[in-house]
């Protein structure tokens, strides 16, 4: 059918009376779908070509550059061409299509100038580019269509080369090299591109190695930098764990949006579906069509939104994850060595961690389900009337229920956490002392032991584990329940009268689903959230422990140690302010049994001191005093505030081959390793047959106890030279 021009400088958006009444006009494809993205990327443009142009390079100029460069000056040139045919032409001139011309043409330019910017300024391929250059080869391809149905097909021909050509720049644009020197220093996902993480492209490396073999430590890659937590002193728990997040907490608000947007146009769709198969026979083959792309468009749209909002909701709970366990794990150094601490911080680094990430992973779903209700319950009164209160009411019931399920999950859960922290902390207690418990025969005691806390364990987790059940059948039934009760309602309410076609009722099914679906992630996630609280609760109780760490700044004369036997030692010889002085220091591993009376030492700085003593006379005792480990029972120790290098009696070793030890570290100096394993009498050990591929257990289980202590003084030492006496006592363990 013939169409006057005047039937496309309406803004429609549908052209009425030609081209099957299944197209846009041309008013609307100039003012929405051009002059919009066209305005939007140079504003976005001229900002991100300011913040990238003193960034260092990180891309070198290789083919990929000059091709992207000449692509994208090929598109200007088209969109160029554009112009003039549109100045020329008046069958499609509109009154906004020599302005949308005008901004499409300085849009291309601008890409010519964002584009090589991005290839060489930042690490992964533009968002801004690939965002505009998608949202460009669409409505490209629909005004490419337009123009073919009205015969014009110079605009056509320059139109579907200009989509050619954007393509081929999109394909461009994901290509990209980073310098060796800083891919080193970035993970997979932090160089991916839009499209990549979409679909998670970046992961299929990772998959594949692990498809050909086990994995081992090297094939993980670096993670994302976000993820990686950055403490410099011990900041209060609340600062921890909200100030870490930063914009990352909002980052997945806009892809839940469209995950919304996205869902509901689902019952529209389905609407338009059944309207079709109804009455299609008096309707052109293009409407088919169209339905088939809007059903493509819709669930690839679905996908690719849900694939954006849960990457970035769990990236934001895994900086959580992150900040806490740092948190923790600082607080544990800050804190005395204890076992029953070990343990507290082991459970809630673990449990508790996993709880908060669990429930905050569902913070988001809190207002979208809202928003969701709101939405579904709207479109189903549309359909079914007053019938839908029936669901609204089923709801309500459930959303109580699941409030008070909320409000005691809290509490039962911690009487489950502290079982488990009881067994953990037996637990440790009974590797520690694996030896003894074999030399006594005791096995089968200490099995019954930990078998009993387990049980023990297991049985303050029911109330818990009930309550995480009646939640999950509080959420489903209102999905179960809801098609039931909405129909009856709605048969009851009309009686006779009541008339259900097959469009009302799969759209009425449609739209109960959309609505039964936020209503169980809200119900699940209240207890979540509820649970996730009371484990806040119990990391901040850790997180405010009393460290009782003794400030030292202070010196004072020089005195005179002695020991609980009062035998004395004179102080060390040397000149200068002292390091170590202590004063009147009565010290024990309890206030009730007090190991050391009356303590007189004064260390000067630049001396060796040896201390000496029987077993059990408090030798351990008075070092950890010194650092900081043991609370004096009286007296006062002042330390210079310079830092201090401790090497317990217990040899850290982690479980690795024994060359590897030391190799780990940085110890590539072979003369200055031969030299420090002649000096640590380690010739038994290089000898071993598996020396190079034997792993040597955790804590170096496997070695004996001489052969441990040799290993872990070779470990310290073998980073070092030179200016050794600064290195060991600056960092220790490290390599030089």
């Amino acid at each position: 059918m013939e169409c006057s021009i005047e039937a496309d400088r309406v803004f429609g958006p549908a052209v009425q009376g030609c081209r099957s009444d299944f197209d846009f006009t041309l008013l609307f494809h100039d003012s929405i779908l051009a002059i919009l993205p066209s305005a939007v990327l140079i504003i976005l443009a001229s900002i991100r070509i300011t913040t990238l142009v003193y960034r260092p390079t990180f891309a070198r100029l290789d083919s990929r550059y000059y091709s992207k460069l000449a692509v994208a000056f090929l598109s200007a040139a088209l969109q160029l061409a554009l112009l003039i045919q549109r100045c020329l032409t008046e069958d499609t001139k509109t009154a906004a299509s020599v302005p949308a011309a005008v901004l499409a043409f300085a849009a291309a330019c601008a890409l010519c100038l964002l584009s090589p910017i991005e290839h060489r300024k930042s690490w992964r391929p533009s968002s801004l580019v690939m965002a505009y250059l998608f949202i460009a080869i669409l409505t490209e391809i629909a005004r490419a269509r337009t123009y073919f149905l009205m015969g014009q097909t110079a605009g056509a021909a320059i139109t579907t080369t200009d989509c050619i050509v954007k393509v081929l720049l999109a394909v461009l644009e994901g290509q990209k090299e980073v310098l060796n020197t800083y891919s080193d220093i970035k993970g997979p996902e932090d160089l991916a591109g839009p499209i990549s993480q979409s679909f998670f492209l970046w992961l299929n490396s990772l998959f594949l190695t692990g498809y050909r073999r086990a994995f081992t430590a090297r094939d993980l890659s670096m993670i994302s930098s976000p993820l990686y937590t950055h403490t410099r002193s011990g900041n209060g728990f609340a600062l921890q764990t909200f100030t870490s997040l930063g914009w990352h907490a909002l980052a997945p608000v806009v892809p839940r949006l469209a995950v919304t947007g996205f869902t509901f146009a689902q019952s529209f769709l389905v609407t338009a579906l059944l309207n079709y198969l109804e009455h299609g026979k008096n309707r052109p083959a293009s409407h088919g069509y169209g339905l088939l792309g809007a059903c493509v468009f819709v669930y690839l749209g679905i996908a690719v939104s849900n694939s954006w909002y849960w990457r970035l909701t769990y990236k934001s709970v895994s900086i959580v994850r992150g900040g806490l366990v740092v948190a923790i794990f600082e607080k544990v150094l800050r804190l005395p060595e204890d076992g029953g601490i070990e343990s507290k911080a082991t459970t809630l680094m673990i449990s508790d961690t996993q709880r908060i990430v669990s429930g905050l992973a569902f913070i988001h779903e809190l207002w979208a389900g809202i928003l969701e209700i709101a939405l579904a319950t709207y479109l189903l009164q549309r359909i079914m009337g007053v019938s839908s209160v029936a669901m609204l009411g089923l709801a309500l019931a459930c959303g109580v229920l699941s409030s008070v399920v909320a409000s005691k999950i809290s509490l039962q859960q911690q009487e489950w956490l502290r079982a488990m922290e009881q067994r953990i902390e037996a637990t440790k207690r009974l590797l520690d002392s694996l030896k003894a418990v074999k030399m006594r025969g005791a096995e089968d005691r200490v099995s019954d032991v930990v078998n009993e806390l387990r049980r023990l364990e297991i049985r303050a987790a029911r109330l818990f584990r009930a309550l995480i059940t009646a939640s999950v059948f509080l959420s489903y039934s209102t999905v179960t329940l809801s098609p039931l009760l909405v129909f009856a309602a709605y048969i009851g309410v009309k009686g006779e009268n009541s008339t259900l076609d097959s469009a009302t009722m799969f759209s009425s099914l449609v739209l109960i689903a959309l609505l039964g679906a936020p209503l169980i992630h809200l119900f699940q996630a209240m207890p979540a959230l509820g649970a996730a609280q009371g484990c806040f609760v119990r990391i901040h109780a850790f997180l405010e422990t009393p460290e009782g760490l003794q400030s030292t700044k202070s010196s004072v004369p020089n005195r005179e140690f002695h020991d609980s036997d009062s035998k004395t030692l004179p102080a060390a010889a040397g000149s200068g302010r002292n390091a170590i002085s202590i004063r009147n220091v009565s010290l024990g591993w309890s206030p009730e049994d007090i190991l050391l009376k009356d303590v007189q030492l004064e260390v000067k700085r630049g001396s060796f001191v040896a201390l000496l003593g029987k077993t059990g006379s408090g030798k351990s005792l008075l070092l950890k005093s010194i650092i900081g480990e043991v609370k004096s029972i009286l007296g006062t120790i002042d330390v210079s505030p310079e830092n201090i290098a401790y090497c317990g009696q217990a040899p850290w070793l982690e479980n690795m081959s024994a060359e590897q030890t030391w190799t780990q570290y940085g110890g590539q100096d072979t003369e200055w390793l031969a030299e420090v394993l002649d000096a640590c009498f380690l010739d038994d050990l290089t000898s071993l047959p598996d020396y190079k591929t034997g792993n040597i257990g955790s804590g170096g289980v496997r070695l004996s106890g001489g052969q441990r202590q040799r290993l872990h003084g070779f470990w310290a030492l073998a980073g070092f030279c030179g200016d050794w006496e600064q290195q060991f006592c600056s960092r220790p363990m490290m390599p030089r």
